[in-house]
């Protein structure tokens, strides 16, 4: 009997097959569509119904509201020679070469106009614009901004954010802090509010000012950190108390206004840190003058001219607790490493390695605490000083409590600070020990000899009598203390030393593990170094 086959459902499975082979693709890709476009649907409800989202955008926008009005784009223009500008613009953008990083203080230079070769006289009484930067409102007629914006500048321009321009006089400046004033004689201007309360990390900041020449422009971010330091004003002794965020600053945005959400001044924009590339720009870290510091200096500025800073006349630096071991103390403080002679501190009765661990009651950690502190007082008022004055970890030394009078910082500091040494008689010859010699090179020392009036000549050196060092091996302890050929030990631990026996007999009194403290002469000039030998080094 035939045998009859039904195919129906096999044949219904391929066809079925068949169709979603053929139709599937487009189908899945139409879902897939549908389903991104209704997640984009909801995004947009979600976001037009998140009220707390709206406000923030409408807060910083009231921001700029009411910041920008404030705002200003300076334009400088001066007599300067196109070798001055250069040198300028080198120096605004090579500080701390070395360093992995720079801290730079940018205004815009503008690129060179003529000829290349064409020399410029010093004479040359044309105007030539030489920089841009930012500028915000103070008062009803000064404005704030960066003195490394308008310093040289012999014709300053402020432009404000409806496009109305003034010429503008420069008030006062002062270059230990970066601030300068300008007058606006016309007035009818809108000051900005300085903030009260105190800046803390975290707080949404916004940056305002004119980067690569873009006027008025606002960048938004954050306080990464407060109380920086890092060095932009040592070539001017300067003082550092710097906001650091993470918000936009370029070239160009120096002298600009940091604001907080409610549109007050926190700080103003002066640095950025870049790495060593100078034509590198902003990485996400830029500094800021602090609004507390702005304020005192601005006001003596407008009143004086000037800023009066009160004066102790010492050369300080911070003391590491291990470093401190070495004169006997326990604890940190801030070492004196020379008084300046006729200074208060000197007429006062303070001496070189004392160390300051209390102003007014007010411990001592920090040498910026202490400089900032000094620079705050009134010049001719006191202060009581507590002193910790000890030789060596054996010596339990002495607290002190002495008076200073704080007079004014004096404009002729440089010279102020120069010792004069009296050349003494010479010591007779002594024969040195002919013995090893271990522990000053293990420091790094490794050759010297006894200092006489005729061995320092060939350095240039003031006779005093000690040991002289005629060759110091690279890397080692004294080379990263400063140490070079032709300076003069003449301490150890506080004990005099006039020859290499006394050198090397007080040496071996101490373990190279922990500080060696050494007081050295540099002709007119002397100062205590410490040489620490890493672990590694044996």
């Amino acid at each position: 009997m035939t045998r009859i086959r039904w195919y129906g459902p096999t044949l219904a499975l391929v066809i079925a097959v068949l169709l979603v082979m053929l139709v599937g693709p487009g189908l899945v890709r139409r879902l897939s569509w549908h389903q991104t476009e209704r997640h984009v649907e909801l995004a947009r409800d979600s976001n037009l119904q998140n009220v707390s989202l709206a406000d923030l955008s409408a807060a910083f926008r009231n921001v700029a509201t009411a910041v920008r009005p404030s705002v200003v784009h300076i334009q400088v223009e001066g007599r300067v020679p196109r070798s001055r500008r250069r040198a300028l613009e080198d120096h605004m953008r090579k500080l701390l070469p070395n360093a992995p990083w720079s801290p730079h203080r940018f205004f815009v230079p503008p690129d060179d106009e003529g000829d290349e070769d064409q020399e410029e006289s010093d004479n040359d009484s044309t105007l030539r614009a030489y920089g841009t930067g930012s500028g915000w409102v103070y008062d009803a007629e000064h404005i704030v901004t960066n003195n490394h914006v308008v310093e040289d500048g012999d014709r300053i321009t402020v432009i404000f954010s409806n496009n109305s321009e003034r010429i503008v006089e420069v008030v006062g400046q002062d270059r230990e802090t970066d601030i300068a004033v300008l007058r606006v004689k016309s007035g009818a201007l809108h000051p900005v509010q300085l903030a009260t309360q105190t800046v803390e990390q975290g707080e949404i900041v916004f940056a305002f000012g004119s980067p690569f020449g873009f006027e008025f422009s606002m960048s938004q971010g954050i306080v990464s950190a407060i109380g920086r330091k890092p060095g932009i004003l040592s070539e001017v002794q300067g003082y550092e108390n710097f906001i650091q965020t993470d918000a936009a600053i370029n070239r160009g945005n120096s002298g600009g206004p940091l604001t907080n959400i409610y549109g007050e001044v926190i700080g103003m924009n002066t640095a950025i840190a870049t790495h060593s590339n100078p034509q590198a720009n902003f990485n996400g870290i830029g500094f800021a003058i602090p609004a507390s510091m702005i304020r005192k200096h601005v006001d003596n500025l407008i009143e004086h001219g000037r800023v009066v800073r009160g004066y102790l006349g010492v050369f300080i630096e911070d003391l590491s607790e291990e470093r401190a071991w070495t004169f006997g103390y326990e604890g940190k403080g801030v070492r004196v490493d020379r008084p300046i002679p006729d200074g208060p501190a000197a007429d006062a009765g303070i001496q070189s390695d004392d160390i300051i661990t209390a102003i007014d009651g007010k411990p001592m950690q920090n040498l910026e605490v202490l400089r900032n502190l000094i620079a705050g007082r009134t010049p001719g008022t006191s202060v009581e000083l507590e002193i910790f004055r000890g030789k060596s970890p054996d010596d339990p030394g002495q607290t002190l409590t002495i008076d200073v009078e704080i007079a004014e910082k004096p404009k002729d500091l440089r010279e102020r600070s120069i010792v004069e040494f009296r050349p003494d008689d010479e010591i007779p010859d002594q024969t040195e020990d002919d013995v090893r010699r271990d522990n000053l090179i293990k420091l790094g020392i490794k050759r010297f000899k006894k200092a006489t009036a005729e061995s320092v000549q060939r350095y240039r050196r003031r006779f005093v009598p000690g040991v002289l060092v005629t060759s110091v091996r690279g890397g080692s302890a004294a080379a990263k203390a400063g140490i070079t050929s032709g300076q003069i030990i003449t301490e150890v631990f506080g004990v005099p030393v006039t020859d290499v026996p006394e050198l090397l007999t007080e040496i071996t009194k101490h373990d190279l593990a922990r500080p060696v403290r050494l007081r050295i002469n540099y002709g007119r000039f002397e100062r205590t170094v410490f040489l620490e030998i890493p672990e590694d080094d044996g």
